[in-house]
């Protein structure tokens, strides 16, 4: 008896799961369980760490190998978490982008990848 009900549960689930699905095929990432949304999260790969020597300035952050688990990565935003002073991040929507303005010191950045189901992950 419990292992119908189970059944009949799992089927509920499954059938109110597609009943969320928008018109477009799109689905809802309201609706979307938080075990499912860090399956459908991408996969997030800010490089390497990159040391450089005075009196050079200039790096180049390469975001390019991440990829997204369902359908394909919308957008990049790289941003300055810490460091020494602000430098400037040419382009921080682009996959890969220069950053100038260093001073001697140690920074972080992130990349923020979102996916075409608005689901977004960082490194």
């Amino acid at each position: 008896m419990i292992k119908k009900i189970t059944q009949i549960g799992l089927f509920f689930f499954i059938l109110s799961s597609f009943l969320h699905c928008a018109e477009d095929g799109q689905i809802d990432s309201q609706s979307i369980d938080a075990d499912a949304k860090r399956r459908m999260k991408p996969k997030v790969n800010a490089g390497p760490d990159t040391s450089i020597t005075l009196p050079t300035n200039t790096v180049q952050l390469d975001g390019s190998t991440s990829t997204a688990t369902v359908g394909a990565i919308k957008s990049y935003f790289w941003s300055n978490i810490s460091g020494p002073n602000a430098p400037t991040i040419k382009n921080p929507s682009n996959a890969i982008t220069d950053v100038t303005d260093l001073i001697e010191g140690v920074y972080t950045f992130r990349l923020e990848v979102t996916n075409e189901k608005n689901i977004s992950a960082s490194d």
